[in-house]
């Protein structure tokens, strides 16, 4: 099954936070599972490292790389037709946004959020 891991479930994950819930955790370690990553979630999290919002053990750039290498995340394709199915929510409203409006670029996935 495809799974697309949110903002913080991706960070809980990598950061091995206990608020990941075990489900979750299971359903990222299933090898049968494919994990996708949106690149809107790199982004956030760029943006909130750089308000000072978190703090990541290495640079951006080396979390990425992290998640892409050593858990052999995928990154979601978006495309600029994807777009066209954007949630009525603003960007204001948080990861929820990012979360619809990735859903929206591709409904084969289901989301891994915490849970």
């Amino acid at each position: 099954m495809r799974h697309l891991l949110d903002t913080h479930t991706l960070l809980w994950y990598v950061l091995d936070d206990p608020q990941l819930s075990a489900t979750a955790k299971q359903a990222i370690l299933d090898p049968a599972n494919d994990i996708l990553v949106s690149p809107a979630s790199f982004w956030e999290i760029a943006i909130k490292v750089s308000i000072g919002k978190y703090t990541l053990a290495g640079t951006h750039e080396q979390f990425v790389d992290e998640c892409l290498h050593r858990y052999r995340f995928t990154v979601l394709p978006v495309e600029p037709a994807h777009t066209s199915s954007t949630p009525t929510a603003s960007p204001a409203s948080g990861s929820s946004w990012n979360r619809r409006g990735v859903q929206a670029a591709n409904a084969r996935v289901s989301l891994a959020s915490g849970m």
